[in-house]
């Protein structure tokens, strides 16, 4: 999971050089996200989904997971 966030985000960084207004929130979300697994025990993964589910809401995706 943490693999699919980091791909989300070099897609989000090269979005954001051309000036994408959303990519800029999210990337203020995810640094928040950072800063909360450093202040609180989370296990990696947990951030991970958080991660790819704010990218899902914030480009208006529907993320389905199956177990």
């Amino acid at each position: 999971m943490r693999a699919l966030r980091d791909q989300l985000q070099d897609a989000v960084r090269e979005a954001e050089a051309v000036q994408e207004p959303r990519s800029a929130f999210l990337m203020d979300e995810w640094r928040e996200l950072d800063m909360l697994a450093t202040r609180v025990e989370v296990p990696p993964a947990v951030i991970s989904f958080l991660g790819i589910e704010a990218f899902a809401a914030h480009f208006n995706l529907l993320w389905l997971t199956l177990a």
